[in-house]
């Protein structure tokens, strides 16, 4: 009998003779943490501390005032962060109110992660989300198990709000779904700003492990999540000061859950369940920068067991994802046939050929490691392909222009 875990490095197998009612209930409590509020932000708040811990970029700031958040302070597309976060944070979220300085110096280094910004249609399953316009890509550095996790967001000048998340390991793939999407923070929002929203999420996870490929766990749970920017003031944190941020606290109450689980082909539901313990996290937000570091809190013994908080940034560019192989692309620019040359040892996949809005124009069969684009009716500009193998593992990407007479 196995049941899955979620540590600091990812889902892990653990193995016991338990009974399968609570092999369900102990996993699901642990997905949802995964899903449910860390993704990359906010959706995953938990997402970000056990698998993301997000948090994006760091500037000073010369004024000690109130500030307002708006969709121009969120990454722009091509930035990747990296958060240091701590397992065992030696420091509290401190009091809320006007003109508060947090210290949060005494965090430590516990791990490492590093986030990327993209457009979707580069991240695995983002045809499940066509509205989503932003996907943010959080890796543990140096974990064995090679843990990822993709969030998939709609941002707007109104919102930014988070539709899924998919995380894969070499054990484990997560796919989740949130009805409505969870709303990570309203624009504008200041001190004083305060959203709720509820939300259902169906969280599918598979095992990919050769000895249980094909065991699959359900879970089906609904959370009110409840935001309030409860404070502005200045923070210090191991990398910097802060002279303006403001800092919003989430509770989030679970409401209801029920999981089904899949083994060797038999099918065992579990017994749905009401209520459960909320979870708080507070996140501080600036200027530039959104979210500058994280504390995750257990509100049963009011402890903190999870704190993150961002050290660099950079800018890499719209196409961030690194090429699997390269390829040959020609003419480039072209103006009625586009030929895509792929390296030795890839033959056959799919390409996906996207304007630079994100809509995709086109996608056919890649026969013998080459592919002709007919490229007449296709507007001036710029195009960005994506070729994929018949697994769906991503071969070679990239842009070309296309440049009538």
């Amino acid at each position: 009998m196995w049941y899955l875990v979620l540590d600091r490095g990812g889902i892990a197998l653990i193995f016991a003779n338990t009974d399968i009612e609570n092999i369900v209930c102990f996993l699901f409590r642990a997905l949802i943490i995964i899903n449910n509020k860390y993704s990359t932000m906010k959706t995953n708040r938990y997402l970000k501390t056990v698998i993301s811990s997000a948090g994006l970029i760091i500037f000073g700031f010369t004024a000690n005032a109130q500030i307002t958040i708006t969709k121009s302070d969120i990454p722009v597309l091509g930035s990747v962060q990296v958060m240091i976060t701590d397992t065992v944070p030696p420091v509290t979220p401190g009091a809320a109110g006007a003109n508060v300085s947090w210290n949060l110096s005494g965090l430590t280094h516990d791990g490492k992660d590093s986030l990327s910004y993209f457009a979707p249609w580069y991240a695995p399953d983002a045809s499940a989300f066509p509205s989503a316009n932003l996907a943010i890509r959080t890796v543990i550095v140096g974990d064995p198990k090679g843990t990822r996790s993709y969030e998939y967001d709609a941002l707007s000048s109104n919102s930014k709000l988070e539709r899924g998340s998919y995380i894969a390991n070499t054990q484990t793939n997560v796919f989740s779904v949130n009805t409505p999407s969870i709303k990570q923070i309203p624009f504008p929002a200041t001190y004083n700003t305060t959203w709720k929203d509820t939300v259902s999420t169906i969280i599918i996870a598979t095992f990919v492990d050769p000895t249980y490929a094909g065991d699959t766990v359900k879970l089906y749970e609904t959370i009110l999540f409840s935001d309030t920017i409860d404070g502005w003031g200045s923070l210090t944190t191991p990398a910097t000061t802060y002279t303006s941020v403001l800092r919003v606290k989430q509770i989030a109450t679970p409401i209801y859950d029920s999981s089904y689980t899949i083994i060797s082909g038999t099918g065992y539901p579990g017994t749905g369940a009401h209520g459960g313990i909320p979870s708080e996290t507070f996140e501080w937000l600036a200027n530039n920068d959104y979210v500058v570091a994280q504390l995750g809190i257990d509100t049963v013994g009011k402890m903190v067991h999870t704190g993150s908080y961002l050290t660099s940034t950079v800018f890499t560019g719209i196409n961030e994802i690194t090429n699997n192989s390269t390829g040959l692309v020609y003419p480039n620019p072209a103006s009625t046939q586009v030929n895509i040359v792929l390296s030795a040892g890839n033959k056959t996949g799919t390409i996906r050929v996207f304007d630079i809005a994100g809509r995709q124009i086109e996608s056919q069969e890649v026969k013998d490691g080459k592919v002709e684009l007919n490229t007449t009716s296709y507007n001036n500009g710029i195009y960005l392909y994506r070729i994929a193998d018949m697994n769906g593992n991503v071969i070679t990407q990239g842009k070309f222009d296309i440049l009538h007479q």
